[in-house]
């Protein structure tokens, strides 16, 4: 669990997207198609994101280099958990 975890309870789903994009249009471009998923399991992929600490430029790295812009195949990736570490030995990984 992220002890420093951006997204809270008493956000909305629009605040929950912005806080974790970090102002970078990328993420926050990422995020909302993330919301817009069918199975309506969307927040909670930002959930997974928020818990695995992955914000702003890594969102959009991990969407944009390792997914090759397949937002499926990125929320595949969150949600099996293994988008943290691919991201992590990108050699575009944001330590911020």
């Amino acid at each position: 669990m992220n002890k420093n975890s951006r997204i809270t309870l008493d956000m909305s789903v629009m605040d929950a997207a912005i806080a974790i994009s970090e102002g970078n249009p990328g993420a926050a471009s990422v995020c909302g198609q993330l919301l817009q998923d069918p199975s309506g399991m969307g927040l909670l992929d930002l959930c997974h994101l928020d818990d695995m600490a992955l914000y702003g430029p890594n969102i959009w790295i991990g969407y944009k280099d390792i997914c090759k812009e397949d937002i499926d195949l990125f929320r595949e990736k969150i949600r099996n958990r293994s988008i943290k570490a691919e991201v992590k030995n990108s050699p575009h990984y944001s330590k911020s």
